[in-house]
């Protein structure tokens, strides 16, 4: 008899990307769900990611407003549209030049 697997809610953070809250059993579904979540393809973030947080599922209580609603997810319909559109504003500020001032990767700060 197999066991029920364990769900958990990963807030997975990209540098050039909102932070994505998503439900998965482990670290690798939870950067294929991120990567959903942003609308882009797996193979171009997954290197960049970062796990913010982890925590246990509260289903149909949502984690941004903390109203009950019907569903399966951790966030209401109107939050969930909410952090859609600050991925969207936070592209098209990337797209229209945001990302000169983003730190560069690999870059070595100097101690004097």
């Amino acid at each position: 008899m197999a066991g029920k697997s364990k769900e958990y809610i990963f807030f997975v953070k990209h540098p050039q990307h909102t932070i994505a809250p998503v439900i998965a059993e482990n670290w690798e579904q939870a950067t294929v769900k991120a990567a959903d979540f942003w609308g882009v393809k797996w193979g171009k973030v997954a290197a960049l990611c970062e796990c913010e947080r982890k925590m246990g599922t509260h289903k149909g209580v949502c984690m941004d407003c903390n109203k009950v609603f019907y569903g399966g997810e951790v966030i209401c319909p109107m939050c969930l549209r909410a952090r859609k559109d600050e991925e969207r504003r936070k592209q098209e500020w990337l797209k229209s030049g945001g990302a000169s001032l983003l730190p560069k990767r690999g870059l070595q700060v100097k101690m004097i």
